[in-house]
């Protein structure tokens, strides 16, 4: 700040934004949902902040330069251009594995980032719930474990932040608190076990480690927060816990998404036809949170233990307050049904029509005559014609992780957040609304509006001029869908009037033409 008016400048930010103000900060996850939003965040509201060094590997075919030219074109940073026209002169990108030693990063990187970076965010991870035990250690423990290495080798460090889950141990009182589990097994006989174990021993050590946490992602979760925990030493480090993200709630704009997890795929699988029924309880509260929130706690997360320096990992469960959350059956589902017809889309697989069951019986029943059974029926024939099966695959998916959500869900999750109204109090003056931590007052019904409209562009691509015609199309469908129904229906009632009145009435006429 060399002159008067970066002097004024300066004294008109906020707190927070004075904290980043020319710090540099090292990313992993950035081309996430949680990494983008934060990337995004950082780059509109962190005026002065220096560079974000973003840690990208190739990947499905296309370099880490391509996947970050990829990014910044998204209707995410549409309102960042328009503010900051030259963001990426800000970002510089660093070729790396999370899997590798000092994460695979050059050692020219390396030296610059260990010359500049002062805050670190960890938000890679593999969300695969079905990834085998040797993946899931891979990229969810050996990857934090890297990251804590290389932040011990940088001079400046103020703080960083590792991202985690809200699911990773609910107490038999049934709440989750703001503190590191205790594991079944420590962490580094973990990754020991990994270097000499075989398939057939690590599938046993799968099966005793699952025991109670349903995936080796929760699983591999819980043990990296106690790596963060035994390997940070006296770096000031937080770990937030985000529950099911959700879109934007209103930063950049509302609604944005383009990750099918979560709330998002269920809304979607629901509008285009696919999801037909799903299993719930009665009064069940759903756990979301909407990812701009998530972007927000990291960043006053990073600044709260840079600033106060607590002795500890400070364990955050970014939620929201479990009385005021959404109930599942009547508050989206219910709203979900009712808007269909509002925003329908056009490339629909069937007409949107889906029901809630309490039993999970009725549920599995409904699901093989409405789901399985057509599924199979048109699969079929697409193998014949293309070699390919879809809709299986698809139920298959759905099936598995709507097992796991029905079976969290089955009892309420209820998080502490101590912690996370603690990092609330001490925004002051324009963070409280920049950096908003409070949602107390989220109207339910306009966010789920904007989740469903949104999520019909962002998700879905459909452009918003061709409601009217979606609309049309969805009416249409309405009536084939009204007609198969009944017709099948109809034709049921007239087999078994066929085979219990005709039959018998067959058998009496012989009956009594054999008399004697």
């Amino acid at each position: 700040m060399d002159t008067e008016m970066e002097l004024e400048a300066y004294s008109e930010l906020t707190p927070i934004q004075k904290f980043f103000f020319g710090r540099s900060v090292f990313i992993t996850g950035a081309t996430g949902l949680v990494g983008k939003v934060l990337v995004e965040k950082l780059l509109r509201c962190c005026p002065g902040i220096g560079k974000l060094y973003l840690l990208v590997r190739p990947k499905k075919g296309k370099t880490a330069e391509e996947r970050i030219d990829a990014l910044f074109k998204i209707e995410l940073f549409s309102v960042l251009k328009k503010v900051f026209p030259k963001f990426q002169t800000k970002v510089r990108l660093v070729d790396g594995d999370l899997q590798k030693d000092r994460l695979g990063i050059s050692d020219e990187d390396f030296e610059e980032i260990r010359a500049n970076v002062s805050i670190a965010f960890h938000s890679a991870a593999s969300v695969q719930f079905k990834d085998p035990l040797r993946l899931a250690v891979q990229s969810n423990m050996i990857a934090t474990k890297m990251l804590v290495d290389l932040c011990h080798q940088l001079p400046h460090i103020a703080a960083a932040v590792h991202v985690s889950t809200s699911y990773i141990r609910r107490e038999p009182d049934g709440y989750v608190l703001e503190r590191v589990p205790v594991c079944k097994v420590p962490p580094k006989k973990i990754l020991d076990a990994m270097e000499w174990m075989d398939e057939n021993c690590i599938n046993a050590l799968t099966d005793y480690l699952l025991e109670g946490k349903l995936t080796t992602y929760l699983v591999t979760k819980a043990l990296a927060e106690k790596i963060v925990e035994e390997e940070r030493g006296d770096l000031p480090t937080a770990i937030v816990r985000p529950c099911n993200i959700s879109p934007t709630y209103k930063d950049p704009f509302p609604g944005w998404v383009d990750s099918i997890q979560g709330l998002s795929g269920l809304l979607l699988a629901g509008a285009k036809g696919v999801l037909r029924t799903l299993p719930t309880v009665k009064g069940l509260k759903i756990n979301v949170v909407p990812v701009d929130l998530v972007a927000n706690t990291l960043i006053a997360s990073a600044w709260h233990v840079a600033t106060e320096r607590p002795p500890y990992v400070y364990v955050v469960n970014c939620v929201l307050d479990y009385e005021r959350l959404p109930v599942a059956d009547e508050d989206i589902l219910g709203v979900a049904l009712k808007k269909r017809d509002e925003y329908p889309l056009v490339s629909i697989y069937r007409y949107p029509d889906f029901k809630i069951y309490y039993s999970y019986v009725a549920y599995k029943i409904h699901s093989i005559i409405d789901e399985w059974i057509p599924a199979i029926f048109l699969d079929f024939f697409l193998y014949i014609f293309t070699g390919k099966v879809i809709l299986t695959k698809v139920y298959r998916k759905v099936a598995f992780l709507y097992g796991i959500f029905y079976k969290l869900g089955r009892v309420p999750w209820i998080c502490k957040r101590e912690n996370y109204l603690t990092l609330e109090k001490r925004l002051t003056g324009k963070d409280t609304e920049i950096f908003f931590l409070n949602l107390d007052d989220l109207n339910w019904m306009e966010y789920l509006d904007n989740c469903l409209k949104q999520g019909r562009k962002f998700i879905a691509h459909e452009d918003p001029s061709n409601i009217p015609y979606a609309k049309k199309k969805a009416k249409v469908w309405w009536l084939v869908t009204t007609t198969l129904k009944w017709c099948l229906i109809l034709y049921f009632f007239y087999y078994l009037f066929c085979q219990f009145f005709l039959n018998n009435s067959h058998v009496k006429e012989r009956m009594y033409t054999i008399s004697p």
